[in-house]
């Protein structure tokens, strides 16, 4: 975020957030606080990361972005747990998204993830990525989120009944 401008991330966010409704969480109100605030990312030499001026690659975590996260548990700020987070929940909305056809498959589906929004390539994409973790585990952890108070992580319905047959999206 801080690479591409906190304040162009906050206005794609928005727009996500007015197309997704009450799937997408209330935590993205922290991100247009921090922006109103003034934290704009590296161009500014501020943003979840502070920056020494001139000194490419020079950062360090700006702990000043804490305050604009009061009343969050504590290990969201805990960097495997935001990785985990991150690829559990494009893992469920693609999921959604082949559910509600807006993809034709699973194949479409892990191509579009990798090559058009980032998605790392490692994994494979979501769907093979949900079918390494198997559908059962994945289901169990989406489940877990949700019960701590965060309903976006509510399993898409295709996972749910894909894990209940022990089926996966490749054989």
């Amino acid at each position: 975020m801080d690479e591409m401008g906190l304040d162009a991330v906050n206005r794609e966010v928005r727009f996500m957030c007015d197309a997704m409704g009450e799937k997408w969480p209330e935590l993205f109100k922290t991100l247009g606080l921090l922006v109103e605030a003034g934290f704009s990312g590296r161009e500014e030499g501020v943003g979840f990361y502070t920056y020494a001026r001139g000194k490419r690659g020079k950062k360090k975590p700006n702990r000043g972005v804490y305050q604009y996260m009061d009343g969050m548990e504590q290990d969201i700020l805990d960097v495997q747990k935001i990785r985990e987070r991150l690829v559990l929940v494009t893992v469920n909305e693609a999921a959604f998204c082949l559910e509600e056809e807006v993809i034709g498959s699973p194949e479409d589906g892990d191509v579009g993830a990798v090559l058009g929004m980032g998605f790392p390539p490692f994994l494979g994409g979501p769907f093979h990525y949900a079918d390494s973790l198997g559908l059962d585990t994945l289901v169990n952890h989406l489940k877990n989120l949700a019960q701590k108070g965060y309903a976006y992580y509510a399993p898409a319905g295709i996972l749910r009944d894909m894990a209940k047959r022990g089926t996966r999206f490749f054989s």
